[in-house]
């Protein structure tokens, strides 16, 4: 959970989409890894890493930025990776065609403080069916023809229950299978590595409360293990994502990890925060078109 907490929360605060939604960026199954900026026209994300300083007060330090361009029709174009120094780092940058994008990753170096970019072999596919659902992913590197190819299927009611791979010219191998409750919230997603009995799933439970806010709990479950609580989502009544918790063990200590999302009056997201054991550790704060 320590390694797994804080590189995913940046995909969990969809305050304008639904909860489903989250779960499934946890999961890995989400249509597109920039459907959070893009619904809500983020254009600058600002990173800051918090320390105490001698008087027991957390100092922050700038650790880095995000630029998200769009063009005239509203598409995300690119994204640009700025360092602690501002100094760019490094670029994806996306194509559009009819139902479907291709993105590729350029990263710059700075020899003797000179800039050089360097586009990366690796690039990813992505195809839409005419309703805006994710269809097929494929990433693939020019130089040693790696070729990987993910494909959706979805049920009557238009929800992913399949996701199948194939790597190259091997055989193609359901890698996911999804399920759901009455209230049509996923409930459970299983994870196979070539194999005919899950590797581990994901569990989620769904609990609403009196003021209508709702908790979802994640646990994760291995074959021949006991369930191992894996996090816990909460949401207000107005759908938005306010808070993720999270715990892992160190050593022989118990680590506490929180996530807190704070947004504007307008309902745009303004900042996640992040804590261990209580203390601030991280911040992101998002800027918006006026």
């Amino acid at each position: 959970m320590r390694k797994l907490l804080p590189s995913l929360l940046l995909l969990f605060c969809f305050n304008n989409l639904r909860g489903q939604e989250i779960i499934e960026q946890f999961l890995g199954i989400d249509n597109f890894p920039n459907k959070f900026i893009i619904a809500n026209k983020v254009v600058r994300r600002v990173k800051y890493e918090y320390k105490l300083n001698g008087h027991g007060i957390a100092d922050s330090t700038y650790m880095g930025a995000i630029n998200f361009n769009y063009n005239n029709e509203g598409h995300l174009t690119d994204q640009v990776h700025f360092d602690k120094d501002n100094y760019l780092d490094e670029k994806y940058v996306y194509f559009y065609y009819d139902f479907g994008l291709i993105s590729k990753k350029i990263e710059y170096e700075y020899p003797k403080r000179k800039l050089y970019p360097r586009s990366l072999n690796v690039t990813h596919e992505f195809a839409y069916d005419s309703i805006g659902r994710l269809q097929y992913h494929v990433s693939y590197n020019q130089d040693t023809l790696f070729v990987n190819r993910d494909k959706r299927d979805y049920d009557a009611k238009g929800r992913l229950y399949r996701i199948t791979k194939t790597t190259n010219n091997l055989p193609t191998y359901v890698s996911n299978m999804a399920s759901y409750n009455e209230d049509n919230n996923l409930e459970v997603i299983d994870y196979f590595y070539k194999q005919n009995t899950p590797d581990f799933s994901y569990k989620m439970n769904t609990d609403t409360t009196e003021q209508g806010d709702k908790i979802i709990n994640i646990s994760k479950i291995v074959p021949g293990k006991d369930e191992d609580y894996w996090c816990t989502y909460k949401f207000n009544r107005y759908n938005q994502c306010t808070e993720i918790i999270g715990f892992d063990v160190v050593g022989l200590q118990k680590t506490k990890y929180t996530e807190k999302l704070i947004y504007n009056t307008d309902g745009t997201l303004y900042t996640m925060i992040f804590y261990i054991n209580k203390k601030m550790r991280s911040m992101y704060k998002f800027y918006y078109h006026k």
